[in-house]
Formats: C-alpha cells, sequence, structure tokens
C-alpha cells in the first residue's frame, strides 16, 4: 500500500488487490476492513526482487530504494531472499553502505 512511500499492510486471502504503477497488485488505497498497517519489524521473511544479484547476497534493485527502505527497518532475525532467474547472477555487485545483503538467493 502507498501514499509517499509504501507501507506493508496485512492480507486476508480473498481481499481485492488493484494493478498499481509498476503493474504488481496492490490493495487499494483505501485499507479495506480486518486489514491493518504492519510493521517492518513483524516480518519475518523477505521475498525481495531486484535487476541482478551475486552470489554472496548483494542485489542490484530498480532505483526506488523501497526495499532498502524496508530491510533497513526490519528485524536482525528476520530472512531476506532474492528471487531470480540464472540470467540474472553476475560475478559481483558492489555494496552501499545502505544495502542489507541478502540471506539467500533463490534461483528459478
Amino acid at each position: 500500500w502507498r501514499d509517499e512511500t509504501y507501507r506493508l499492510v496485512s492480507w486476508k486471502s480473498g481481499t481485492e488487490l488493484v494493478a498499481g504503477p509498476m503493474g504488481i497488485l496492490e490493495p487499494s488505497k483505501e485499507v479495506p476492513a480486518g486489514m491493518r498497517f504492519a510493521d517492518e519489524g513483524e516480518v519475518s521473511v523477505w521475498i525481495v526482487p531486484g535487476l541482478a544479484f551475486s552470489r554472496s547476497g548483494a542485489r542490484l534493485g530498480y532505483g526506488g530504494g523501497w526495499y532498502d527502505r524496508f530491510l533497513s527497518k526490519a528485524s536482525a532475525s528476520s530472512v531476506a531472499i532474492g528471487v531470480a532467474y540464472p540470467f540474472q547472477i553476475v560475478d559481483g555487485i558492489p555494496l552501499e553502505s545502505h544495502d542489507r545483503p541478502l540471506t539467500a538467493v533463490q534461483i528459478v
């Protein structure tokens, strides 16, 4: 869910989703009954998209910094998993000070 930034919303099966600006399904602007905003610290597993990944867990995102901001507030015990096609795996991606390395990269 997004206003000036993305926010996490608890989701229940059967809740209608609409296509956001990137074509990704998300709740409508009004938080439906039974849903609430969630805190990043409540998330135990993150599935993280990207353009490219290194085997050591570095990730090249899409430039918006959304996942970097989410992961900076995530619990240190949470797991962040990148999901990639084989062609997205590269030898190296430099990490910047705000980047959190992924726990693992799953090749699909």
